[in-house]
């Protein structure tokens, strides 16, 4: 009999390297999106959905259209110990958030920042961003628009 290969088995660095970056959804395969905007960091807050699902919203400038444009990454907003376990941390601008090890916005990071002491203390961090610039397409939609395929440009 053979073992089926969990997730819960691979370490983070395999798991990274396993993602297959060919798998992003390009702008030229949907006509509702714009390709290869270049970006500003301005800002982040955090945001809760009516499931209490947490996101961290990347507020970005878009250098070619005079545009700020989120770029969202699901994360946790939640406490984790003491009395006030379970509940949101406060949200809004500047908010503190968790991220997952394995999500996106984890992705995002190690591919920008590279290593990471400590997942829950990245939030304090984030204005690390400012510097740089990011390039990605932004994805036009009736509620919102947003970016996607977020990648940093070499400076």
């Amino acid at each position: 009999m053979t073992r089926i290969y969990r997730v819960e088995d691979q370490t983070l660095r395999k798991w990274l390297s396993e993602s297959d970056p060919g798998a992003k959804t390009r702008a030229a395969e949907n006509p509702s999106t714009e390709a290869n905007h270049l970006f500003e960091f301005v800002g982040y807050s955090t945001r809760a959905d009516q499931r209490g699902k947490g996101r961290v919203v990347l507020h970005l400038y878009d250098v070619d259209t005079g545009e700020i444009l989120p770029a969202f990454f699901n994360v946790n907003i939640t406490y984790q110990r003491g009395p006030l376990a379970g509940q949101n941390f406060k949200i809004g601008r500047n908010g503190r958030f968790w991220v997952y090890p394995r999500s996106k916005f984890a992705t995002f990071w190690l591919d920008n920042f590279g290593c990471v002491a400590q997942w829950s203390i990245v939030w304090r961090q984030v204005n690390r961003l400012k510097p740089f610039r990011f390039s990605g397409d932004v994805k036009r939609c009736q509620k919102y628009n947003q970016i996607i395929n977020l990648e940093r440009v070499n400076p």
